[in-house]
């Protein structure tokens, strides 16, 4: 028969599974940094002043594959799950100060990186976050180079487009490490 005596059936105790000390936590999902949460210290003196607005697009993981250099960059936009553009800027333009904000694992950079450092571009560090850089014109508008900075942080590739400054970068790094710490 039954054991209806037993002490565990008589003391009212239920008893509820503990999770494993050791047991990783499970990932959690990547957390897309809002252009607010990246946002400048400063306006590069390049960009008109006066009010400035903020314009952001999400899920434009074309136009993002179109303005990026190369191929490699490219393919890496279009197989983003997310993408965000953040602009400033004067209003009703396109912006003065441009970034974008792509989700890739680990993984993914750890190849898109290999990709760029075999294909010249040079290997740096914003704020300890990995990056790449590249030099592709001059600029028209500060009649500077035209540079490009691909970072990698917290599940984040970040890229600067055409003329960004260190304070800029650095900003967007913390931004997006204290989202996905």
């Amino acid at each position: 028969g039954e054991a209806h005596g037993s002490p565990a059936a008589t003391s009212g105790a239920t008893a509820v599974p503990t999770p494993s000390p050791t047991a990783p936590p499970a990932p959690a999902a990547l957390v897309m940094p809002t252009c607010s949460q990246v946002a400048l210290p400063t306006i590069p003196p390049r960009v008109a002043t006066g009010e400035l607005v903020e314009i952001t697009r999400d899920g434009d993981q074309g136009n993002l594959a179109e303005i990026v250099p190369g191929p490699v960059a490219a393919a890496a936009a279009l197989a983003a799950p997310q993408v965000r553009s953040c602009a400033w800027g004067p209003p009703n333009s396109d912006g003065g100060v441009y970034l974008a904000l792509a989700e890739m694992t680990q993984d993914q950079w750890s190849a898109f990186a290999g990709q760029l450092a075999a294909g010249g571009w040079t290997a740096a560090d914003v704020g300890g976050a990995p990056a790449y850089t590249q030099v592709t014109g001059v600029d028209e508008l500060s009649g500077g180079p035209a540079e490009w900075w691909y970072v990698y942080q917290s599940g984040v590739w970040i890229t600067f487009a055409w003329t960004s400054t260190p304070e800029v970068r650095a900003a967007a790094v913390a931004g997006a490490a204290a989202v996905n710490p």
